[in-house]
């Protein structure tokens, strides 16, 4: 949910901003920020004022008004090219619009100090849940078809809206539909944990029909809810009194996730995120091993646990051309253990698949006891003993790109991403532009190169934020999407 402040402290905060679209828009014509909304308030007066400076970095709020002039300085009060138009009196109109819409000449850096405050002032992020343990459905929640949930709510209001973690907590993103006390709305999501509240008139509220919340960063509630993808599943045992799922995912608690009986079997719902899930089950105390899983994994103890993987596999590939007994995959996803995955030998070399969450990604292969990077792989970062590991990118990548630097002799990538290392991520130069992948999360992230000991901004980016030395950093803003 995102909090108001005054305006007052806003036009301090958003100082570059305001100088920047003030310069050509009409000094009366006066705007404000309003959550995620940029709010212009104007009268007749300012309409013919507007009408005689033709220059707007807002150029559909200009072509919009303009268009209306004519009308004897009167706008209707509906919905126009995508701003919404409200007469507070018999002169005055205002008209608001998502920062996120906004074209014309707007700099799309404009955009971001707009959205990296907007973000500071959200009450959560999006959470990143690896497990979720599913209570069931609300009954104010129905499930629909092809992945839609239609959310329910009742009460005398002029207007509600669906806010939550899938929308990061917009105030108007998601306006709900009126059917007398009744409003709905209808939104797609996918399994994970989904957390959310109701906006009546501009007030905050708690689904009265969902008993699980959680409390947030201020110390209120937020309503909760699990849609799992899978099933966790104990034949048998029908005489046991209290059967347990415990697992990494949550510090191996005898009594973490409480299983029921059903059917002649223990059950629970679960999300379980992209990746690989070690687990066990207590039977009245026991421990033991999922019998109806063959997939186990040593703990470097002695002991084994079962294993869940979600999620596609990554292919690991090494060609080899000589003789050969074994062939190891090591890496950071492992915890560099030597020999937990023995890769499969082919006819070209060996293989192995793996399962792994989104992210980045250390490794190297082990050629009987010769440690080795991958030949077939030009990205590597530096390890602490001054030698190069291979790198590895999954899910979506960010690619960074430098060009026109064709002699330079070392290229390395330093960001807020990994600490502003000095060395360790050296760019590659394939046909004259140096180049690196990475796997971003959603947000913010400043960067520059350092190009043979130099630092400089990223000169295909114009998108530049202070620093403390006044040097300013390039910024990339990752997940940042048009509603």
């Amino acid at each position: 949910m995102i909090k108001r402040l005054s305006y007052i402290l806003l036009y301090g905060l958003l100082g570059l901003f305001t100088v920047q679209c003030a310069r050509d828009l009409v000094e009366p014509l006066s705007y404000e920020v309003v959550n995620d909304k940029i709010v212009f308030t104007f009268t007749a007066d300012d309409l013919d004022s507007l009408a005689q400076h033709p220059n707007s970095d807002l150029a559909d709020f200009q072509e919009l008004i303009l268009k209306y002039l004519d009308e004897n300085n009167k706008l209707p009060t509906k919905d126009l090219d995508g701003w919404d138009c409200v007469k507070i009196d018999s002169v005055t109109y205002q008209l608001s619009k998502s920062v996120g819409k906004l074209n014309g000449q707007m700099d799309y850096a404009q955009k971001l100090i707009l959205l990296d405050l907007m973000q500071g002032l959200s009450d959560e992020p999006i959470s990143d849940v690896r497990v979720a343990v599913s209570e069931g459905m609300p009954s104010s929640i129905e499930e629909l078809e092809n992945g839609l949930y239609r959310f329910k709510y009742s009460g005398i209001h002029r207007a509600v809206h669906l806010a939550g973690s899938f929308n990061n907590w917009s105030v108007d993103a998601l306006p709900m539909i009126q059917d007398g006390t009744n409003w709905t709305v209808d939104l797609k999501l996918s399994p994970g944990e989904h957390r959310y509240k109701f906006v009546c008139d501009g007030e905050w509220k708690k689904d009265p029909l969902n008993e699980d919340e959680l409390t947030n960063e201020h110390g209120t509630k937020n309503s909760r809810f699990v849609i799992p993808n899978y099933t966790m599943k104990l034949s048998g045992f029908e005489s046991a009194e209290k059967v347990f799922l415990t697992g990494g995912f949550a510090d191996w608690k005898a009594d973490a996730v409480p299983m029921k009986f059903e059917k002649g079997a223990w059950i629970v719902d679960l999300y379980f995120s992209d990746g690989r899930h070690e687990y066990k089950f207590v039977v009245d105390g026991e421990w033991m091993l999922d019998p109806g899983n063959d997939k186990v994994q040593d703990d470097g103890a002695g002991n084994q646990n079962s294993l869940l993987e979600i999620g596609v596999p990554t292919k690991f590939e090494l060609v080899v051309n000589e003789d050969y007994i074994n062939c190891y995959l090591v890496g950071s996803f492992n915890h560099w253990n030597e020999r937990s995955i023995k890769m499969k030998n082919t006819e070209k070399g060996c293989v192995a698949s793996y399962v792994m969450p989104e992210g980045n990604y250390e490794y190297r292969y082990i050629l009987d006891e010769n440690w080795m990077v991958d030949p077939g792989n030009p990205f590597g970062v530096m390890n602490e003993f001054g030698e190069m590991n291979s790198w590895a990118v999954v899910g979506d990548t960010t690619w960074f790109e430098l060009r026109g630097f064709d002699a330079a002799k070392s290229v390395v990538l330093s960001g807020s991403f990994n600490g502003w290392d000095e060395s360790r991520f050296r760019m590659k130069n394939q046909d004259g532009v140096w180049r690196f992948p990475m796997h971003l999360e959603a947000g913010k992230h400043q960067y520059k190169f350092i190009v043979d000991g130099k630092w400089i901004t990223d000169p295909s980016n114009s998108i530049v934020k202070d620093n403390f030395n006044g040097t300013g950093n390039s910024m990339v803003w990752v997940g940042f999407s048009e509603q």
